[in-house]
């Protein structure tokens, strides 16, 4: 049996678009809710593979929560589940609201 070692790159989000995406946040949703910082954390992703060779595309990569408010607070103000995990859940409620926070990024992007 051959194994394929496989490298990957650290994804990091880009700081400006990071900041960009932010701003056109804030006049829709509760801007306690937008968390735009956070400490770097070892995960399992791989979405910024997706730029391939094209390493001067800023990538901002936006986790939306998936849990209620009161389950984030009965976690310690911390995620309670989260994806690629064995007790990973999505709140319905979410479903919208995450969707709604994907066109107002794409419409900030296409400068709408």
């Amino acid at each position: 049996m051959k194994f394929r070692i496989w490298k990957s790159t650290i994804l990091v989000n880009d700081a400006s678009l990071i900041a960009r995406l932010s701003r056109s946040f804030e006049g829709g949703f509760n801007k306690n809710a937008i968390i735009d910082t956070a400490p770097a954390a070892m995960a399992s992703e791989d979405a910024h593979i997706l730029l391939g060779s094209y390493e001067d595309v800023p990538l901002a990569y936006i986790m939306i929560g998936i849990a209620s408010p009161k389950a984030f607070m009965d976690a310690g103000n911390r995620p309670p589940y989260f994806n690629h995990n064995g007790d990973y859940k999505v709140e319905l409620e979410a479903i919208p609201y995450g969707s709604r926070v994907a066109t107002t990024a794409v419409m900030e992007l296409l400068g709408r």
